[in-house]
C-alpha cells in the first residue's frame, strides 16, 4: 500500500470528519439503566457518553456490553440464591420484575463495567492516522470524546464513523481497496453456540472470551445467525431480560418480530473479497463485524471494526 494513502490519512483531522453542530447524545450518571436502554434504542446507538452533573463534565461511556455484564451478574446472583435456598425460583418471576431490580441503581455505577470502554478524549485537530493508531493499539478503545481548542468536549468519534470515512476515501486508492481479505485476516477459533442454547448462555460466553459477538451454527457447523449484546435492545419493548432464557434462535426471532426486520441475518465475507468490498458491507448493513466463511458457509474468522482499523494503521 502506498505512502500516498498514508499521506491522505495524515492530512485529515478529526474535525474534518465531524458534522457541524452534531449533538452529543448522552446520559447522566444518575439516570436509571432502563432509561439508558430506552435512549439507546430510540437513537439507534450502542453507547452513550456519561455526563456528571456535579463535576459538569463527561466522565465516561455506557454501552450495551456494560449493561449485559450487569444483567449476567444478576443471572449469576439468581443461581447463587437458588443454591442457598435449595429452591429453583422461576426465572420469569425473577427477571420480569426488571424495573424493580434496577429502580435503585444508576448507570454511573455500571460505566465501563465490562472494562471494554474507558473514557479518553482527543483534540479535534489530531490527524486521523494518529487516531487509527490509538484504536489499533488500545484493544478496548472503541470511541473517544473530541475536544476543541478550549478543551471542551464537543463530539464523540467512534470506530464506526471512522470506517464510514475510510469506505468513501478508499475509492480514490483502488490499489489499496483491491487488497484481498486473505492477506490480512487472522485465522482463529470462532466462538459458537447452537440454536437450542439460551441467549443468556451466549451472552455469558461473550463476556468470558471478551468478545462482542457469537456465531450461532447448525449441527453441520454452518453459520445460522449472530448474537451480539445489542440484541438485548431488540426485545426490550416486551420482556427486557426475561427472554434471555429462551433458546437463542427463538430469542432472535422475537426481536425480529418487534423490529420488523432481519437484522440477525449474518453479514459475511470470504477470503476472496477485497478490502473495499468489506468496508462497503460494514457501512451498508451498519454492522460492527463480518464473519469470514468458507465455501460451505462455515465461519473461519471474524473481522471487527478494530481489526480493519489496524490494517489501515499498519500500511
Amino acid at each position: 500500500m502506498t505512502s500516498t494513502w498514508r499521506q491522505s490519512l495524515e492530512s485529515v483531522t478529526l474535525k474534518d470528519l465531524l458534522t457541524n453542530n452534531e449533538p452529543i447524545i448522552s446520559a447522566k450518571t444518575t439516570d436509571s439503566p432502563i432509561a439508558v436502554l430506552k435512549s439507546l434504542l430510540k437513537n439507534k446507538l450502542s453507547s452513550l457518553a456519561l455526563w456528571d452533573e456535579t463535576k459538569q463534565e463527561y466522565v465516561g461511556f455506557i454501552d450495551m456490553v456494560d449493561l449485559v455484564t450487569t444483567v449476567v451478574t444478576l443471572c449469576e446472583t439468581k443461581n447463587v440464591l437458588d443454591g442457598i435456598t435449595n429452591r429453583e425460583s422461576d426465572w420469569y418471576e425473577y427477571m420480569s420484575k426488571e424495573e424493580e431490580l434496577f429502580k435503585s441503581e444508576v448507570v454511573g455505577t455500571f460505566s465501563n463495567a465490562s472494562n471494554r470502554d474507558p473514557w479518553c478524549d482527543v483534540w479535534e485537530g489530531k490527524p486521523l492516522l494518529s487516531l487509527l493508531d490509538m484504536f489499533s493499539q488500545e484493544v478496548n478503545l472503541h470511541r473517544v470524546g473530541v475536544s476543541n481548542d478550549q478543551g471542551k468536549i464537543t463530539a464523540v468519534m467512534t470506530q464506526s464513523r471512522v470506517i464510514r470515512h475510510l469506505a468513501e476515501d478508499i475509492k480514490r486508492f483502488p490499489e489499496v481497496g483491491a487488497t484481498l481479505v486473505s492477506k490480512f485476516v487472522k485465522k482463529c477459533e470462532v466462538l459458537t453456540m447452537t440454536p437450542q442454547e439460551t441467549a443468556l448462555v451466549g451472552m455469558q460466553r461473550m463476556l468470558e472470551r471478551n468478545v462482542s459477538s457469537i456465531a450461532v451454527v447448525d449441527p453441520e457447523g454452518k453459520l445460522h445467525a449472530v448474537l451480539t449484546p445489542s440484541d438485548m435492545k431488540r426485545s426490550m419493548e416486551v420482556n427486557l431480560f426475561s427472554d434471555l432464557y429462551l433458546p437463542v434462535a427463538l430469542y432472535l426471532d422475537k426481536g425480529n418480530e418487534n423490529f420488523k426486520d432481519q437484522s440477525h441475518t449474518p453479514v459475511t465475507c470470504t477470503e476472496g473479497d477485497t478490502l473495499a468490498q468489506v468496508l462497503t458491507k460494514l457501512v451498508t448493513h451498519d454492522v460492527h463485524r463480518l464473519f469470514v466463511v468458507d465455501a460451505e458457509n462455515k465461519p473461519t474468522g471474524v473481522l471487527s471494526l478494530g481489526d480493519l482499523i489496524s490494517v489501515f494503521e499498519s500500511v
